[in-house]
């Protein structure tokens, strides 16, 4: 049989369980129709593009080099149905693509193709619950998820649609912060993403966005998954305002997805849920301020930016309302009191410049822009950012709006370096 037909070993060997699933080891019920992928499904995913590849190789030589090294050989395909097991998500994705390819080299019998849509839709309906959860949505299972499907459109020819899960794919990978460095299926979720770039970059000659490589783009970071203990760990922030910035980067995936109608996602619920808590810890930071003493000021602060954030920059409120110009001479309070109780109550800078960023934004041309933008240029002389990229990079440490925020953040950067590192009160 040819190589490509032939799976190299049988994953079924790994289960300790007949292809039936006696033992409900599988991470997801299956038709016993789909046990025919299963088999096939760990050398699949990875041949399956090496054959597309070699019958339109399109690719600039480098490229296709560092793909072909990519996926050389088994040894991706094991470690694709290891990430295959412990998601259900990537499961369905992973024997969705096996099909694919036994169709492809012809194995594919009539009678299978009920179940490949079964894996099609089973990808499709757990994505959009994931996309619902904060805590998901950004998982490893929802990225590898979207990639099979931008995969699976493509080979089909459908360039725009599987654009389409390009765009939210790397709005993921900027909610979290990049590539988990330390996660067992990092090479797996690199091999993904740049497959199914690729497999667009190939087919689709005149799309311009597929000249970019998401592998190469800044805004994937060099930072852990955002999730609470992220937040926790790397910036010291308590569970509940760590929990305000994982609710504010989800909420502003889904407001940039629909505003570029990229998901059909309703964030009327959601916003209204992040606005209560957000009240809600800040009633309960400012009586603890008051109780304990002027030390949870930063903390304080960082309630007062979020709803700055989610009213200015997410919900569009504007910057003369009396919501904003009063939540910004609230924050110039606190962060007044927080530099006068240094250095115990001091911020992190990395946070300090986030809030002072978010501030400038919403306060630019108004009565508090001076000292704000005074402040902001005194916390950049300390982190020495010489770059929009980089001071972009710096935001989504914590959160901010992809694309739709972007022309704000230039527009902020460009005032600060014309101003120079000290801004006159006017």
């Amino acid at each position: 049989m040819s190589p490509l037909t032939s799976p190299l070993y049988s994953p079924t060997s790994f289960l300790g369980a007949a292809p039936y699933d006696p033992f409900d080891v599988l991470p997801a019920k299956i038709a016993h129709q789909s046990h025919r992928f299963i088999d096939h499904c760990a050398y699949a995913v990875s041949a399956l593009l090496e054959l597309k590849f070699e019958c339109r190789n399109k690719v600039k030589n480098y490229q296709f080099k560092n793909y072909r090294i990519l996926v050389r050989g088994p040894a991706i395909g094991i470690k694709v149905w290891s990430f295959a097991m412990s998601d259900p998500i990537v499961f369905h994705g992973a024997l969705l693509l096996t099909a694919e390819h036994m169709k492809v080299v012809g194995d594919l019998s009539p009678d299978l193709d009920s179940a490949l849509l079964h894996h099609k839709v089973e990808v499709i309906r757990l994505v959009n619950e994931r996309l619902g959860d904060p805590h998901m949505a950004a998982s490893d299972g929802t990225v590898g998820g979207i990639a099979c499907l931008a995969i699976l459109e493509s080979l089909h020819g459908s360039y725009q649609v599987a654009d389409m899960h390009l765009n939210g794919l790397e709005l993921l990978m900027k909610m979290r912060g990049g590539i988990m460095k330390n996660s067992d299926n990092e090479q797996v979720l690199q091999a993904l993403i740049m497959l199914s770039r690729f497999s667009v970059d190939t087919g689709a000659d005149d799309d311009d966005s597929s000249e970019v490589d998401m592998q190469d783009s800044p805004s994937l970071g060099h930072h852990d998954v955002a999730d609470v203990t992220y937040y926790e760990k790397t910036n010291g922030l308590d569970t509940e305002t760590s929990k305000m910035f994982l609710e504010l980067r989800t909420l502003s995936y889904h407001i940039s997805a629909q505003q570029r109608h990229t998901t059909p996602i309703n964030v009327g619920d959601r916003v209204g849920e992040v606005r209560r808590y957000i009240i809600d810890r800040l009633t309960a930071a400012e009586q603890d301020a008051m109780r304990w003493g002027a030390s949870l000021s930063k903390v304080t602060a960082c309630y007062i930016t979020g709803s700055i954030y989610l009213h200015y920059l997410l919900l569009k409120a504007p910057r003369e309302s009396a919501l904003v110009s009063q939540a910004l001479s609230h924050l110039r309070q606190e962060l007044e009191t927080t530099k006068s109780n240094a250095p115990h109550s001091s911020m992190p800078s990395e946070l300090l410049f986030w809030v002072l960023f978010v501030a400038c934004a919403a306060a630019k041309g108004g009565p508090e822009s001076w000292w704000f933008f005074n402040e902001l240029a005194d916390c950049n002389s300390e982190r020495e950012i010489e770059s929009w990229e980089e001071a972009k990079e710096m935001l989504w440490r914590f959160a901010w709006v992809p694309y739709v925020g972007d022309e704000i953040g230039e527009e902020v950067w460009a005032e600060l370096n014309r101003h120079g590192t000290f801004i006159i009160k006017v």
